[in-house]
């Protein structure tokens, strides 16, 4: 049997000799210890679809729920991310489809009971365009959510467990009740949002 003294003045003529080999030899009393692995950065796009505007470098990113074109009913956020790595504002869009014309100038809810103003685009007429076809009428509003007005708006509505949307046109109104599908797509955009700019919107 060694002498674990002889062993261990071994190992120090060894090192005097050849400092490398101390970083090698075995430290008494000493355990291996696994280095954990590092942890992936959650992937904030993971889940969305999008789509790429090459023109102008912008990522566009939505829920797959979303409707995919404007002639269909629906309200969805959305967001891009630029090339050089800036995250667009969110935007909220709000789709109206019918047999009938409302020439909406105006969208209002109740979620769960509070009135909010759902956002347009100011810019533009009444903040709606139109379009029809097919024997079929659609209008809608795309706006940038930049105001503290409008996030909180839109928070309100996703938010909410129950949200009926009133469509108010120049003569004539509709309502619309948002489905549990719907209210929960804005939920995850907003937090897919929140973790791609790194902070509470």
């Amino acid at each position: 049997m060694k002498n674990k003294k002889f062993t261990a003045a071994a190992i120090l003529l060894a090192a005097l000799a050849s400092p490398a080999a101390l970083a090698q030899a075995p430290v008494a009393g000493a355990q291996m210890v696994k280095a954990e692995p590092t942890k992936a950065t959650p992937d904030p796009f993971k889940g969305l679809q999008k789509s790429r505007d090459d023109m102008r470098g912008i990522t566009w990113y939505r829920h797959p729920s979303s409707p995919k074109y404007t002639n269909s009913n629906g309200m969805y956020l959305y967001f891009g991310k630029e090339d050089n790595g800036t995250i667009l504002p969110l935007r909220l869009v709000a789709q109206y489809a019918a047999s009938d014309w409302l020439f909406i100038n105006r969208a209002w809810a109740k979620a769960d009971g509070k009135t909010v103003d759902v956002p347009s685009e100011s810019k533009r007429f009444s903040g709606w365009e139109r379009d029809n076809g097919s024997g079929g009428i659609w209008e809608w509003s795309d706006t940038a959510l930049t105001g503290e007005s409008e996030k909180a708006a839109a928070r309100s509505l996703a938010n909410a467990k129950k949200v009926v949307v009133r469509y108010e046109g120049s003569k004539y109104y509709n309502d619309r009740t948002l489905s549990e599908t719907q209210l929960k797509a804005m939920r995850d955009v907003i937090g897919a949002y929140e973790a791609a700019t790194g902070r509470a919107w």
